[in-house]
């Protein structure tokens, strides 16, 4: 079990809304050991490599009112025994102080050189047992010092486990890629909606609304041994490039990319022998918008609930799309009116039939007419 806490406070210094979001920026994390068979922080350290919303990970090591007392502790319980003749002791590293407190909220939160060359100064018999060497700029070993966050003491020592995804998202903006739609999906939400498909090593990865692939592409970069497969039937989206936008950041191929509809169940045949005719374990996808505000709304059920329906009917044929187990994660585009407001959304009756149910709907609204659920 995780208990989150908040590790800043800035009450009373800044307006409500803005505050309550500063304070929850940064939090302690409670692990409880007794439910973890392995050593729980290499289980967060995987968690938050591939977390969209988590900027770093760091493991409190203690705190003290001094940075001699920090060094002090740490050698007295051999908190870095590990740097000194353990698995890192050739390990390059570097030592940070990053300062929280009210009094710098609004500017950049920089490395305080005054303050680094203070602690290493005071932590020196420490640190000169480490095996490796400094290295400022990409140093395998980060300890960083916390000043101004919610602690008993002063000084907060923490060793850095990993950062988020922070940088792959990057690689994957729409600015720098091959293929790109006219409304490219972010990074951050195709990250999200991957994690919230629970994506594993070996998983068959479908998106039968594929378009430049934002889905496909966050799938192969947080996992790489995961099969992705995407059907798109606009012609005006370039395949060559989708290929490309993979290959250039060294991601595994697609096992296929298809041109056609996936309401045609010999597409659905195809994606499924893409990856050996067998069933997914995740269908993620983002269906076009603007297009079904355009139709009879009584002729046109939307596409997540034709989604259903081809999930039923391929299981009926036995030639099952869904994997047993296995999720389906999506936007569900929506037009407001009087009598329903997740107009689109699929009825209990529907998932029951597809043989799935709903776990979890949040609403986005996008205009006046049109929402996302």
């Amino acid at each position: 079990m995780l208990a989150f806490r908040n590790a800043l406070d800035y009450s009373n210094r800044l307006e409500k809304d803005y505050e309550s979001w500063f304070d929850s920026a940064m939090q302690y994390v409670n692990v409880d050991f007794s439910e973890f068979n392995s050593d729980p922080s290499e289980i967060l350290t995987k968690a938050s490599a591939r977390s969209a919303s988590t900027r770093s990970l760091y493991l409190v090591c203690m705190e003290a009112d001094t940075f001699k007392e920090l060094a002090d502790i740490a050698m007295e319980q051999e908190t870095f025994e590990d740097m000194i003749s353990g698995r890192n002791k050739d390990a390059s590293w570097c030592v940070r102080v990053r300062r929280m407190d009210r009094a710098h909220f609004g500017k950049k939160l920089r490395n305080s050189s005054k303050l680094v060359m203070q602690a290493t100064r005071e932590m020196s018999d420490m640190l000169r047992k480490f095996g490796g060497k400094v290295d400022l700029n990409a140093p395998e070993q980060t300890l960083y010092i916390f000043t101004g966050i919610e602690s008993k003491k002063k000084y907060v020592l923490t060793r850095k486990l990993s950062d988020g995804a922070s940088s792959i998202m990057k690689s994957l903006s729409p600015k720098l890629r091959l293929c790109v739609t006219s409304t490219p999906l972010r990074p951050l939400v195709s990250f999200s909606m991957v994690n919230m498909g629970m994506l594993s090593k070996n998983f068959n990865v479908l998106d039968p609304f594929a378009g430049s692939c934002s889905t496909l592409l966050a799938a192969a970069s947080i996992e790489s041994s995961c099969k992705v497969v995407g059907v798109e039937r606009s012609i005006y989206v370039d395949f060559s490039r989708v290929h490309d936008d993979f290959s250039s950041r060294g991601l595994p191929k697609l096992r296929g990319l298809i041109r056609g509809d996936s309401s045609k169940r010999e597409i659905r045949e195809m994606a499924r022998n893409c990856v050996s005719n067998s069933p997914f374990d995740l269908i993620v996808c983002d269906p076009p918008y603007g297009l079904r505000e355009k139709l009879n709304q009584e002729r046109d059920p939307g596409p997540i609930v034709e989604l259903l329906r081809w999930i039923k009917d391929d299981r009926n044929n036995g030639t099952p799309l869904l994997k047993v187990g296995g999720r389906i994660v999506a936007f569900c585009p929506t037009l407001e009116s009087n009598e329903s407001a997740i107009d689109g959304m699929p009825d209990d009756e529907q998932m029951i039939e597809a043989g799935v149910r709903m776990v979890t709907k949040m609403k986005q609204p996008m205009n006046e007419a049109l929402s996302r659920w």
